[in-house]
């Protein structure tokens, strides 16, 4: 399933960061059922400076 939704989500990662996606990988644990979507990007994000209060 992930491998047909990775044109979908390498697409909304490009939306939100505005980076090239690199490769990707995908991890379930046996134990617990969790999993993780890691996607390597071509550069660093820019983030903004946290708001002062």
């Amino acid at each position: 399933m992930i491998e047909t939704a990775r044109p979908v989500l390498e697409a909304l990662v490009i939306e939100v960061t505005g980076l090239k996606v690199v490769s990707r990988h995908h991890d379930i644990s046996t134990l617990t059922g969790e999993e993780i979507v890691l996607f390597t990007l071509a550069t660093s994000p820019v983030f903004r400076a946290k708001k002062s209060n």
